[in-house]
């Protein structure tokens, strides 16, 4: 009875048709609202705002409805009016009343939008249709391609990622059957402001990436579908040289609709050759997480970056890009095991890679396995396809300096445009590696040039090393601490800095500078006292090298090797050990550090141990030696090094810059050796 007396009463007191009154009202905002505020380019979150208020205010009005009746007095508690008194049945004919005038006013709209929606979609497929199409030009897959974002027109911010995913993937595409070269625009629209460019900006697009050609196009939602038209244009005129049929499919279904997309397009670039690109797109899901991580990676979060990858290909297998870019993180994380463990997952799944994929891999097998110049190559060739590929640019100046090719690194990393880096960070690792090219070919001008020249608000560790010490070649010492202060305002932490005062001292030492060398080792005890760093022995045995007290620096690295862990690391520890007993007169000592290099050795052997593959056992013997007078030896040893994958050329510097091996740097053997191979 209770219940049935709650029903008659919610009618009595007119709740239900409020309610519906509301709902309709509320649709017919909401309708007005997605018209009204597009015009105004209101943001998408006015829109949000408007849906949560009346949202919130549905339970209000019904609550409000319940307790209040309107009364000829007025505004009334319902449970204070009396049942005689009550007008509820004459507003409930009024509610009706305007209840018609709202449904009628809801479906005119409804109407008007869906006439909208269909003639602007048709207009949009007949305005294409009615274009005048130029022939289709014999030579155009010679031509640079460039494949432009595509338009989001679909007033959703959760297909905006669409237009960069058919960029992407249309480029990936067309590098499998292109003649010409292509440029992914999905690489460079951060830093050129033409997205979504169309016949007002193709000309400037054309003019400033050589672009002959342009693939571009836009997307829209027609109910719960995706219609997405493009057209391939004259870069240089703006005009249009072939439209494709629209592509549509569910909104849910987006790889169906990239597949067949792609799949056209590629169909009209082979024309007679009949290539079609085999692989088929990844989840959009998949993908939008795959974006996030790669901008983690760009960033130097790689712990976060791996955490998104391996998120990514948990959403979607078949998608193979998140398990190379895992593979590059493990390597710039010094993980060798795991990046052998993507490796081998990669190869098992036996997928066809594209071009692109099949090349990244090939690239971080050959790092990782220690062939520095073979994965520079792989890279200048990727490069070669899409010159605005920052990443194949880096990747390939860093391989060419790392295997002694320094003006190759600097010729590669000089043609790149820079108005298409997409962020900081990866200018300033161009700017470090740049900087560290020339200094190596001893062109110290230049890597000033380079330093006073770079405007980014954190210089890059790198960089910064490179023009400390360019300065002392240069004689400049007097500007030396006025860079140091400088640096720790531009981002330089106080480890970092430390560094940089002791990589000062060695090449003081080495370049004979013995006053500077003594002022620089007093700044460097200051400093360390100053910033209260913790006294590492390491550090205190290389500066009583400095100081030329080698059996003091001998104490403290036989103090830094019982510290030391039973790891593969230890090697360079028993090679500083081994090198400070040897200049201290301990033959006995240097020769015992070399046995345990040695035993070490056959067990990483026996192991399959990666560690082997970078040459650090016969690098570290090579110092001792060198200590011992061992010239020839020693230089053997460290070809051998190199043969195994030993960079020359590294972040710190290279071997003119091992302290433990200046006793070579008048030696024909040793500089024939490093020497670059440019």
């Amino acid at each position: 009875m209770k219940f049935r007396h709650l029903i008659s009463e919610l009618k009595r007191r007119n709740v239900y048709q409020v309610g519906v009154a509301y709902v309709l009202s509320s649709w017919i905002i909401l309708q007005v609202a997605s018209i009204i505020l597009p015009a105004f380019e209101a943001p998408t979150q006015v829109m949000k705002t408007i849906l949560i208020l009346l949202l919130i205010g549905f339970p209000l009005v019904l609550a409000f409805s319940w307790i209040y009746e309107l009364t000829p007095e007025g505004l009334k508690k319902t449970e204070k009016v009396e049942l005689g008194q009550s007008i509820t049945l004459k507003t409930g004919r009024k509610l009706n009343r305007l209840l018609i005038s709202v449904l009628v006013i809801a479906i005119v709209l409804l109407s008007i939008d869906r006439f909208r929606i269909n003639r602007g979609l048709q207009a949009a497929s007949q305005a294409i249709e009615n274009v005048k199409i130029s022939p289709i030009p014999k030579s155009i897959r010679e031509k640079k391609v460039a494949v432009m974002i595509f338009e989001n027109n679909t007033n959703s911010d959760e297909l905006e990622i669409f237009g960069k995913m058919i960029s992407d993937w249309l480029t990936n595409g067309l590098m499998e059957i292109s003649e010409g070269k292509v440029i992914g625009f999905a690489n460079i629209e951060q830093n050129m402001q033409l997205a979504g460019a169309g016949n007002t900006t193709s000309q400037a697009f054309a003019e400033a990436t050589s672009a002959e050609v342009m693939i571009q196009g836009r997307y829209y939602l027609q109910e719960d579908n995706l219609l997405v038209h493009t057209n391939i244009v004259d870069a240089t005129t703006g005009a249009l040289i072939f439209s494709l049929n629209p592509v549509s499919g569910s909104r849910d279904d987006t790889q169906i609709i990239l597949d067949e997309l792609t799949q056209r397009i590629l169909g009209y670039w082979a024309l007679n050759d009949k290539k079609m690109f085999a692989k088929k797109a990844p989840k959009y899901d998949a993908y939008q997480i795959a974006t996030e991580a790669h901008n983690k990676y760009w960033y130097i979060d790689y712990p976060k970056a791996v955490e998104d990858l391996n998120r990514a290909y948990r959403t979607d297998t078949t998608y193979i890009n998140p398990l190379i870019k895992m593979a590059f993180a493990y390597y710039n994380m010094g993980q060798p095991a795991k990046v052998d463990s993507m490796i081998k997952l990669i190869r098992k799944k036996n997928i066809k890679l594209s071009q692109r994929e099949d090349l990244r891999l090939l690239a971080i097998e050959h790092v990782r396995n220690g062939n520095r110049m073979e994965a520079a190559q792989i890279h200048e060739k990727m490069f070669s396809i899409d010159s605005t590929d920052e990443a194949a640019n880096y990747n390939a100046g860093n391989n060419f300096l790392a295997s002694n090719h320094p003006q190759k690194a600097i010729n590669i990393l000089g043609s790149f445009n820079q108005q298409f880096f997409s962020n900081e960070n990866k200018l300033r690792n161009r700017e470090g590696v740049l900087a560290t090219a020339h200094y190596s070919l001893g062109n110290y001008q230049k890597v000033c040039e380079i330093a006073n020249t770079y405007n980014f608000p954190v210089v890059p560790n790198r960089l910064s090393h490179a023009h400390l010490k360019a300065l002392l070649h240069l004689d400049s010492l007097d500007r030396i601490n006025h860079y140091l202060n400088y640096y720790s305002k531009r981002g330089l932490n106080n480890f970092q800095l430390r560094n940089h005062r002791l990589s000062i001292c060695v090449e003081a030492k080495k370049t004979g500078k013995i006053e500077f060398l003594k002022q620089s080792l007093e700044d460097l005890k200051e400093f360390n006292d100053e910033a209260k760093l913790p006294t590492i022995p390491f550090i205190l045995g290389l500066m009583s090298y400095l100081s030329n007290d080698f059996d003091i620096a001998l104490k403290y690295s036989e103090q830094a090797l019982e510290e030391k862990s039973d790891q593969n690391g230890i090697f360079s520890f028993w090679g500083m050990t081994g090198s400070y007993a040897a200049m201290a007169g301990d033959t006995l000592k240097a020769m015992d550090m070399i046995d345990s290099i040695h035993q070490r050795k056959e067990i990483l052997i026996n192991g399959f141990e990666n560690y082997l593959q970078y040459g650090f056992p016969d690098y570290e013997e090579a110092r001792i030696r060198t200590n011992l007078g061992q010239k020839e030896r020693a230089v053997d040893l460290l070809a051998r090094a190199i043969n195994q994958g030993k960079v020359i050329i590294d972040f710190n510097g290279s071997f003119k810059s091992d302290p433990f091996l200046f006793s070579l740097s008048d030696y024909p053997p040793f500089n024939e050796l490093i020497k670059p191979k440019d």
